[in-house]
């Protein structure tokens, strides 16, 4: 029967479709599965007839980059459309939406009709809108992202409506890049590598790392890199990816031309490369036919089973939405749950839906199990809910009134942490904040840092006279603060000499390196002039121009310099590609006796002596900005980033405001999402979880951007309870007490049994309910428990500005709240050290074995021309070394003498300061994770209790269920590609995870 039913469906879909069938067999809508494919399968079915050229079925699992349509950069080169696309004559098209190849290429839309899913309609279907005759998704089309003509750019991608860049990527001015090795991004937005420079791991230096290769000063690893794969410049396209430094098409997919297909399932490519599907057919197994097996419906040209595609759901284009599934050829909710204008709902406690679609509560009542109540007993209905005024951020003293800014809401009323205060709308440490040290508005000047609530200067520089200076270098200070240096001398390693460090030359009282300096370029006072740059010492022109007495020209077309320097052409000739002639050649036009193409030619663009200026080039004769630039005011810049004008020009972005994506955004850190003029981690944020303005209710915290409700406790009408003790939630949601009896252990009861107090209701044990603590009302904040009938926190702990901290090894809290270790000391049993073998001088880690200023004991300063070795001034090693052990070193790059003798650095040692990879920091000696380190979490020494774990650099709660704790982070091992199905579990490279399985 059901054979019977499919014979029909087919045949009904090919009548309809007219003699070819393609107006109804257009590409299947991609399902949600299809976002965690890494776009490695062609799922769009390919219904140009323009299919590549290339026929041979070549299955080989690597293959060479010439073969997969290396993009080389030339004009004329073979067109690559992306996966869910069609080559349409000279272009690519997605035949699902685009109505002018609506299932097929040509097949237009009709005036007032739409392309949905292939097929040219009146109206969208469930899920999609109308962009211009197209039907989208706006929750994940890259060039509708969350509205129509919203494109994402940079290589971001549209998830869930909103533009964001790739994972391990981030987003720096209008593109996503990767810190790890730009090097105009060199491991944050604002940091470029200097010329010669190449980025790695985050750090700019001379080379890179062991295998990896420099490409545009960007260190890659050509094994394994899509876009320099086997060597630089050469891309991967059409789906492959690079495996072993060769382009190869994942598993199950076969090269095609320039594309990866599945030759299975491929309506353009069925069973072997070429072999496209006549009209009316579809691809099932490798071969074309008219029916589908058994079991399968045809949807465009592929083969589907609409009894569980959620893409296709009994029928073709039926996606399913607001978090149901594909069940039995229906869209079906959760167990509990009913689908209430396309989303899914609990009819128990959704007061917008309650007991049944389309009933709402009226203000002030909430739903519990299905009917709408107007009492909350001790609490306040707001918007449906009960919640605690008392403690509610989003409701603080009366509905409506949320507290911002990370202010809590503490007793009705909103308030700063402990130790914080409230500067300019958000609650900030003052004694660590540098706009804000010790008051709000005391802003630190550059070159000092905030520490203890007061402007300190940071490290390797002194305070002398109110101005932080480099003892080191400072020709006005070297070496100790007034030690001026003689005239005719530099100040190198805090000595004043005649000479300077290795690689510098005095030029007057400054140490240059003749080898790139413009103003000294090969000796003192020789400056590069007429548009030439210093480079090892000589000043050269750019690449294309020639130096001729001092000038830097073009050969090929200047009269005066005519091939090469002096040689100039006779009067009446003109000089063309280097050669003097009586005229120009063909395309050329005689300028003031140089031949130019007028057409491109930035200084006689369309017309001799009409020059493009303010950034412009000239573009078949006409000044134009470059591609995404405007020109505002005579300059060319770009809208998207520019913050004088952000989306147009002459719009100013405020102090402390960047421009992205035309919009002006505040100058939030890497994490952090802008909210009402604030910056906030959404993903813990109570305020804002998940969203801007996405307020947790009462009682429950934010963790991975979702409101829960503490270990133990159920959201019972948007409130967390106990059911074991709640007088109106006793044993379940809704299950209220009646007068006079109290819950105890999910049973009403007339009593509360020993030891129990009735506290609104319920029975608790106040000498150890952490909301109920000696006494009804009384809760425990900030990680604080209740022991005994008192709030307390942790053995070693102390409550520091609403949180408790470890007083121990907190080094901004070292044995009492506030008091916090500077000049490299480290918090240990509670009292501000400095590390083995340094002393603590004047609130500085120095080593008095090796410092100067402090030779053998604090303030104990050697005389000019001495060193520090071993405690005893001794004659100095030569400029720019430091003698340690008995040998002079380089302490600027020594790893094993970095910044001092003995000072062991385990990452990199730069102007003698240790450098740790990116996203790590300096704890203890060692470089450490301080993103999803438990004994670091955030900063150095902060130990996450035993039942919290370390997430974006937060302690937070144990893992949700269904979540495992993997190398201190939360994850899905049922999705986790890394820890699939158990910790460390990897799937290899083109595989993804899938219920705790790799496929």
């Amino acid at each position: 029967m059901q054979a019977r039913v499919l014979i029909v469906l087919s045949a009904a879909l090919v009548a309809l479709s007219g003699c070819d069938g393609r107006a109804l067999l257009g590409p299947p809508t991609v399902s949600g599965d299809a976002a965690i494919d890494l776009g490695f399968a062609d799922t769009g079915s390919d219904t140009g007839s323009d299919t590549p050229t290339d026929t041979g079925s070549d299955t080989g699992a690597v293959d060479v980059p010439e073969d997969l349509g290396v993009d080389s950069g030339a004009d004329g080169g073979t067109v690559t459309c992306g996966p869910d696309e069609t080559r349409c004559g000279s272009g690519c098209a997605d035949t699902r939406s685009d109505p002018r190849h609506c299932g097929a290429c040509g097949n237009a839309c009709a005036s007032g009709q739409v392309c949905n899913v292939g097929v040219c309609t009146t109206t969208c279907g469930a899920g999609l809108s109308d962009c211009g005759g197209a039907c989208v998704d706006l929750a994940s089309s890259a060039d509708h992202c969350g509205a129509c003509a919203t494109v994402c750019a940079g290589g971001a991608t549209c998830s869930a409506g909103t533009c964001v860049c790739p994972a391990g990527t981030s987003r720096c001015g209008d593109r996503c890049v990767d810190l790890g090795s730009d090097p105009t991004h060199c491991g944050s937005c604002a940091t470029a590598c200097a010329a010669g420079q190449v980025c790695s791991s985050g750090a700019c230096g001379a080379t890179c790392g062991m295998g990896l290769t420099a490409c545009s000063g960007a260190c890659v690893d050509t094994r394994s890199d899509t876009a320099h794969c086997g060597a630089c410049g050469v891309a991967c396209s059409g789906g492959a990816a690079c495996v072993a430094g060769a382009c190869a098409c994942p598993s199950g997919s076969t090269r095609c031309g320039d594309r990866c297909v599945d030759l299975a399932s491929s309506g353009t490519d069925c069973g072997a490369c070429g072999r496209e599907c006549v009209a009316g057919q579809v691809c099932s197994a490798g071969a074309c036919g008219a029916l589908c097996p058994t079991g399968r419906l045809a949807c465009g040209r592929d083969c589907v089973d609409v009894e569980s595609d959620s893409a296709n759901c009994g029928a073709c284009g039926v996606a399913c939405t607001g978090g149901s599934a594909c069940v039995a050829g229906a869209c079906t909710c959760p167990a509990g749950q009913s689908l209430c204008g396309g989303v899914c709902v609990d009819n128990a406690t959704d007061p917008a839906h309650c007991g049944m679609c389309g009933r709402a509560c009226a203000a002030g009542q909430s739903c519990s199990a299905g009917t709408c109540a107007s009492t909350c007993g001790a609490r306040t209905a707001c918007a449906g809910s009960c919640v605690d005024t008392a403690t509610d951020p989003a409701n603080c003293g009366a509905c409506g009134v949320a507290c911002t800014g990370g202010t809590a809401c503490v007793a009705g009323a909103c308030g700063c942490p402990m130790g914080q205060a409230l500067c300019g709308g958000r609650c900030v440490n003052t004694a660590a904040d540098g706009a804000n040290c010790g008051a709000c508005g005391n802003r630190c000047v550059p070159g000092t840092m905030c520490s203890g609530g007061a402007c300190v200067c940071a490290e390797g520089t002194t305070n002398c006279s109110g101005i932080c200076v480099a003892l080191q270098s400072n020709p006005a200070h070297c070496g100790a603060c007034g030690n001026a240096c003689p005239a005719g001398q530099a100040c190198s390693a805090g000595v004043c000499g005649s000479t300077c460090s290795a690689g510098q030359t005095r030029c007057g009282a400054s140490c240059v390196d003749l080898q790139s300096d413009r103003a000294h370029c090969g000796a003192c006072g020789t400056a590069c002039t007429g548009g030439t740059v210093c480079s090892r010492g000589a000043c050269v022109c750019d690449p294309g121009r020639t130096n001729c007495g001092g000038t830097c020209v073009d050969v090929q077309s200047d009269r005066a310099n005519c091939g090469a320097c002096g040689r100039a052409c006779a009067a009446g000739q003109v000089c063309t590609a280097g050669t003097c002639a009586a005229s120009c050649a063909t395309g050329l036009t005689n300028c003031s006796g140089a031949c130019v193409d007028l057409s491109s030619n930035d200084t006689s663009c369309g017309a001799c002596g009409r020059a493009c200026t303010g950034g412009s080039r000239c573009v078949t004769g006409a000044c134009q900005c470059p591609a995404g630039q405007t020109r505002c005011g005579g300059v060319c810049v770009n809208n998207q980033s520019d913050p004088a004008n952000c989306g147009g020009c002459g719009r100013s972005c405020g102090a402390g405001q960047v421009c992205s994506f035309g919009r002006c955004l505040m100058n939030c850190v890497p994490g952090q999402t802008q909210c009402g003029g604030g910056c906030f981690f959404t993903q813990v944020d109570p305020a804002n979880c998940g969203g801007c303005g996405v307020a947790c209710n009462a009682g429950q915290f934010c963790f991975n951007s979702r409101c829960q409700c503490p270990t133990g406790q159920t959201l019972c009408g948007g409130v967390c309870v106990d059911l074991r003790t709640s007088a109106a939630n006793c044993g379940a949601c809704g299950t209220r007490c009646m007068t006079n009896q109290v819950c105890s252990g999910g049973t009403c009861g007339i009593t509360c049994p020993a030891g129990s107090t009735a506290c609104a209701g319920a029975c608790v044990d106040t000498r150890t309910n952490d909301r109920n603590c000696g006494g009804c009302g009384v809760s425990c904040t900030g990680g604080s428990t209740c022991t005994a009938g008192a709030c307390a926190c942790p053995a070693g702990q102390g409550l520091c500005g609403g949180r408790c901290i470890n007083l121990q090894t907190d080094a901004l809290n070292c044995g009492a709240c506030g008091r916090a270790c500077g000049g490299g000391a480290t918090c240990a049993a509670g009292a501000c050290v400095c590390p083995t073998g340094r002393t603590l001088c004047n609130g500085v880690c120095a080593n008095t074995q090796t410092d100067n200023a402090n030779c053998g004991a604090c303030g104990r300063a050697c005389a000019a021309g001495q060193a520090c070795t071993a405690g005893a001034c001794v004659a100095a090693c030569p400029t720019g070394q430091t003698r340690c052990n008995g040998t002079c070193v380089n302490t600027a790059t020594d790893e094993a003498n970095c910044g001092g003798c003995g000072m062991t650095c385990p990452g990199t040692c730069n102007a003698g300061r240790c450098t740790c990879p990116l996203g790590e920091a300096l704890c203890g000696g060692r470089c450490v994770g301080v993103i999803d380190d438990p004994s670091n979490c955030g900063r150095c020494g902060n130990v996450c209790p035993s039942t919290q774990a370390c997430v974006l650099g937060f302690c937070t709660a144990r893992c949700l269920p269904g979540q495992t704790i993997c190398s201190s982070m939360c994850v899905n091992t049922q999705v986790d590609a890394a820890n699939c199905g158990a910790c460390g579990r990897r799937c290899p490279a083109g595989q993804i995870c899938r219920m705790g399985m790799c496929r």
